[in-house]
């Protein structure tokens, strides 16, 4: 009974902190007047990690209502004469960065790489392209980026650094490394190795080859 008591009070904090945490970003975006892409991930990203937090919880008060059991040894495992080597390739398909409109004077964009060489990019304000745009750049250069991410150990990074300060406006990165997103909010507080990761991703636009602006769909009349 009381681990079922347990649980009713953990959903019904899971749902509040849901909804909570829901009404904080729509608020942001509100702020913003739009709904940007990356900021989107962070939002997804931020919810699921809410809920994952919770569900451990849970399993770890249900563990510690159970009777322990002695650990069976286990025997130890013959190691390998020939041990697999450390993986070399980045493993890293999309990298991104957005920067939203806001109360800065910097530009506003959303900027999507892949390793194919393809980028999309949409510029808001403040930047030579406006609009929605794709190109290619080097791959050689995403290449050397994303093993520069790997290295610096993206993944590892907190998935934000706040600052309360109102007149700044947050900057979001984003990768995909072996099917996984990973998605960072940086406040300008964050450590040096992610400050340089967000330079090289918009210098990856260094050279870049900007296919012809696509029109936009006509508004279909009634």
């Amino acid at each position: 009974m009381a681990i079922a008591g347990y649980e009713i009070l953990d959903s019904l904090w899971e749902l509040a902190m849901k909804w909570a945490f829901v009404a904080l970003e729509l608020w942001w975006a509100a702020s913003l007047a739009m709904a940007d892409e990356i900021h989107d991930l962070f939002t997804q990203q931020r919810v699921q990690k809410v809920a994952a937090e919770r569900a451990a919880a849970r399993a770890a008060r249900r563990r510690s209502h159970r009777p322990t059991k002695t650990a069976t040894a286990k025997k130890d495992e013959p190691q390998s004469d020939n041990p697999v080597s450390s993986k070399t390739e980045h493993g890293i398909t999309e990298i991104g960065s957005e920067r939203p409109v806001g109360w800065h004077t910097g530009p506003a964009y959303t900027l999507v790489a892949k390793s194919d060489g393809t980028f999309r990019f949409e510029g808001r304000e403040n930047v030579a392209h406006i609009g929605k745009w794709t190109g290619t750049v080097d791959r050689k250069r995403f290449d050397e980026l994303a093993n520069f991410v790997r290295d610096a150990g993206y993944t590892s990074f907190q998935d934000m650094y706040f600052n309360d300060a109102s007149d700044i406006t947050p900057l979001y990165t984003m990768i995909v490394q072996d099917g996984k997103r990973h998605v960072v909010q940086d406040w300008f507080t964050g450590p040096e190795k992610l400050r340089e990761i967000e330079r090289r991703i918009y210098a990856l636009l260094d050279g870049a080859q900007w296919n012809e602006q696509p029109a936009e769909p006509e508004a279909e009349s009634d």
